[in-house]
């Protein structure tokens, strides 16, 4: 697809934008390191272009949600069949129906579905409904990990300062946001992942005050970071002997890594889990799904309300279907793993033909590079000592300007993943691989910003 010609500027788009909007994005994440915001025209496939024409293959994909790619086909389709219907934006429907028994087929912890918005209320629900259940107030998690920004889970991110280890195997708790009340952090235990002494002794120091023990099953959000083999049995298990409620979020993994996410490929099923991300492939949808007695607290006619204006629009719902669909063809799983095995094959292949300690790691096509870190990490903690983050920067400013790629994205203590997709090609893969030798060489020679 050849580039659209250029509308306006950049830079006029820019000083138009930060009049009216914080920092000049309408969402944060959009601020990139170095380069503030880039406002783009089009996308079609792995492609996306800017105001100015320029084209970028893109590996952010909507920060992982677009597991079919910009603009997929099948989507669109049902998007066009279903506004010919009209909105009913407060209505039930059979495509409602018909995508929570997908995700009730599909997923082991699934007896009961009820969709949200994001991500973000997902796990405000799935923590709200522990504490109902168990008639406790603390929630647990892990460092590093992202489960949205409310309060409670605000806390140990991997933008968070690294606390310190206390004695009972647990980490100071540090807020990830200004305006996080104190009390939250009173409420929120946090331990280093892959660290099962850690979590018994701080399950321990807390009996019967943990409502919730919530994890990412994969680290997905401080590069990828996987379990060590037996660690999520071992986590089920300390739950079930204390009896906090164990909460996966799925938001990245769920639909991802197979159509039953993490909980199916590693053989551990959770009491509820939480999905976005891929579950909609672009649409604003999310879903908490669990065991039906925990899932009935749900209002109404339980006694924890969920329920939104925006929450499953049958616009969102008809585009989510439409893409489960897809993902259930078969060999689709098949395929994005190759993509993403070859892309970290290369990538650290890569480096090593540059004399650079690095490990790659993918799931699902989601994939890191640790610049620094000859083995992978097992934790926030060793990707903070480990990970090389000012090469990684100079690698990513060589990309995003000289390569023309969107991804590879520094954050404070970790690299942001980069999402293969579907309609990321083999020969896209080769692609990226040659110009992140080139972005790599051109690093190394200069290593002093420009």
């Amino acid at each position: 697809m050849p580039s659209p010609g250029p509308t306006t500027s950049r830079d006029e788009l820019r000083r138009r934008a930060e009049a009216s909007l914080v920092s000049g994005v309408s969402r944060g994440f959009n601020l990139l390191p170095e380069f503030g915001p880039l406002y783009f025209s089009s996308g079609t496939g792995s492609r996306l272009y800017d105001v100015e024409g320029t084209e970028y293959l893109d590996l952010v994909m909507g920060w992982g949600s677009l597991l079919l790619g910009h603009n997929p086909p099948a989507i669109v389709d049902a998007l066009q069949r279903t506004v010919e219907k009209g909105f009913l934006s407060q209505h039930e429907t059979l495509a409602h129906i018909e995508l929570a028994e997908f995700v009730t087929e599909h997923v082991p912890c699934a007896e009961k579905v009820r969709f949200t918005g994001s991500g973000l209320e997902a796990t405000l629900y799935a923590t709200r409904v522990a504490r109902a259940y168990t008639g406790r107030q603390k929630i647990l998690k892990f460092e590093g990990h992202f489960h949205g920004m409310h309060d409670a889970t605000t806390i140990g991110l991997s933008s968070s300062p690294l606390g310190k280890l206390r004695p009972d195997g647990t980490v100071e708790a540090s807020a990830g946001s200004a305006g996080v009340p104190d009390v939250v952090a009173d409420l929120t235990v946090v331990v280093p992942f892959n660290d099962l002494s850690a979590l018994e002794s701080a399950l321990a120091a807390h009996r019967s005050d943990i409502a919730a023990v919530i994890m990412e099953p994969i680290a997905l959000n401080m590069g990828c970071v996987a379990p060590e083999p037996g660690y999520l049995a071992g986590v089920r298990a300390l739950c079930d002997r204390e009896g906090s409620v164990l909460i996966f979020d799925e938001v990245l993994t769920g639909f991802r890594v197979g159509l039953g996410g993490a909980q199916a490929r590693y053989g551990v099923t959770p009491d509820l889990a939480c999905f976005s991300k891929a579950f909609g492939c672009g649409m604003p949808i999310a879903a908490l799904a669990g065991r039906a007695d925990l899932m009935s607290l749900l209002g109404p006619p339980g006694p924890v309300p969920m329920s939104g204006t925006n929450s499953a629009r049958l616009m969102v719902v008809a585009g989510a279907l439409a893409a489960m669909r897809v993902l259930a063809e078969p060999g689709f799983h098949d395929t994005l793993e190759k993509r993403g095995q070859q892309m970290a094959q290369g990538l650290a292949a890569v480096a090593a033909e540059a004399d650079i300690p690095a490990s790659a790691v993918s799931f699902g096509g989601r994939t890191s590079v640790f610049f620094g870190c000859p083995e992978p990490p097992s934790n926030l903690r060793e990707v903070a000592a480990g990970w090389d983050a000012e090469f990684h920067t100079r690698v990513y400013r060589e990309l995003m300007t000289s390569q023309r790629v969107y991804g590879f994205i520094p954050l404070p203590n970790a690299p942001d993943p980069i999402n293969l997709t579907a309609a990321h090609s083999e020969a896209d893969v080769a692609e990226v691989l040659n110009r992140f030798a080139t972005a790599v060489s051109r690093a190394r020679r200069n290593p002093r910003r420009r």
